[in-house]
């Protein structure tokens, strides 16, 4: 095997095990309950799309460099998607919020 498709192999097995994990730490703050705190997860998602985004113009040049250079631009591509989850999921929650103290407001209970 070449040294780029084990750099590619070991990869493609980072990116899983960080899914893996991500999914798992979902799973424990949603049993332990948690509350997000959704002006900071819309601005450490603004700034790392910022960062996947330079990222991505980078490595979509060289992309046609081989295995290691798509892998990289996937990687680039899935994490910028993932920001932007993030962005809206922080908007929802800062939403949400509002709608709740909005009717809070209103409600006479």
């Amino acid at each position: 095997m070449t040294q780029q498709r084990r750099t590619a192999v070991l990869s493609g097995r980072l990116q899983i095990i960080l899914a893996i994990w991500v999914l798992l730490d979902v799973l424990r703050r949603t049993a332990v309950g948690r509350e997000p705190i959704s002006a900071l997860m819309v601005g450490i998602g603004s700034l790392a799309l910022l960062a996947n985004l330079l990222c991505l113009v980078l490595v979509r040049r060289h992309r046609e460099g081989g295995v290691p250079m798509r892998a990289s631009v996937i990687f680039s591509t899935n994490d910028t998607l993932a920001n932007l989850g993030v962005i809206v999921a922080g908007l929802l929650v800062l939403n949400g919020g509002r709608r709740i103290l909005r009717e809070a407001r209103a409600s006479r209970v």
